[in-house]
């Protein structure tokens, strides 16, 4: 056996943790947690045909100082998959609806890819329940014609991500060849292998169609309405989103700091998941009061 081995206990293994399902709304939906009751909260939403498992890395570093959900999305993972288009907006509500379920009345919320999207779209609608704004690897300003079929491609037209292959193709999308492994691509697969689910990630082609694109996106005004403080994490290596977004973003929110990664591509959290955790945490306690 390799001293490199790496599975997901790698990270979750002597962490206080759990997995549940709270009904959010109608939607029955699957969570993983760290952190208590008494503590800030603190959402982490995933991204185009991903699952809260990305968030592995994330949750022992973040349950020490915050109440720490990651979520299955409405429509993914092991979350109910009701037959609706999953614009912002109506991920944005489920993301409420979830609060109210687990009792937050306030969250830092995270986003990464289009999970940035949702979250910018919940603090743009609800302010109230938005103590920060974290954006990595961000999407949805305008529509890019080119990065949007190719992202319809390899999620969703030309992709079969119940096999090995499939999932492996997709994961390499978006995080560098040595941070990927095994367990991270079972658990994608067993994801895909469910019954209806290539069937509702068809929903979710709305982000990447230019008809009904912009449905998802917040406006440069709405972004200037942005006041809870906000972090913009962007790795360098991207090929998914662009490297000029994130400045864009940075110069239309009052309140924010941009962090470009080194040697990541889509998921700093995950590929660089020390430095993220570090950063990101400097940015909440600085902005979050126990």
């Amino acid at each position: 056996m390799t001293t490199s081995y790496r599975s997901i206990w790698t990270w979750l293994q002597g962490v206080a943790f759990e997995q549940g399902y709270a009904m959010a709304g109608d939607v029955r939906t699957r969570y993983l947690r760290s952190g208590s009751d008494e503590l800030p909260g603190l959402l982490l939403i995933h991204g185009f045909g991903s699952h809260c498992d990305v968030w592995i890395k994330n949750l022992a570093a973040h349950g020490e100082h915050f109440n720490t959900y990651a979520i299955d999305l409405m429509g993914t993972g092991f979350s109910d998959k009701p037959a609706t288009d999953y614009h912002a907006p109506v991920l944005a509500r489920h993301m409420i609806d979830f609060m109210d379920a687990v009792g937050l009345d306030k969250a830092s919320v995270v986003g990464t890819s289009m999970g940035s999207r949702v979250v910018a779209r919940f603090a743009v609608d609800y302010p109230d329940r938005t103590s920060t704004l974290t954006l990595v690897s961000p999407a949805g300003l305008y529509f890019e014609k080119e990065r949007a079929a190719r992202i319809l491609r390899t999620h969703i037209t030309e992709a079969d991500e119940s096999t090995w292959e499939g999932a492996e193709k997709g994961i390499r999308a978006i995080i560098r060849e040595d941070e990927i492994f095994d367990d991270i691509i079972a658990a994608r697969r067993n994801v895909f292998r469910q019954p209806l689910i290539r069937e509702r990630y068809k929903h979710f082609a709305v982000h990447h169609l230019e008809e009904t694109a912009h449905l998802s996106f917040c406006s440069e005004d709405e972004y200037r309405s942005i006041r809870a403080p906000t972090l913009i994490a962007k790795g360098v290596k991207d090929a998914l989103t662009s490297t000029a977004l994130p400045r864009k973003l940075g110069e239309l929110i009052p309140n924010s700091e941009l962090e470009f990664f080194e040697g990541c591509i889509h998921a700093p959290y995950f590929e660089d998941s020390e430095r993220f955790n570090a950063r990101h945490l400097e940015f909440l306690l600085k902005n979050v009061s126990a």
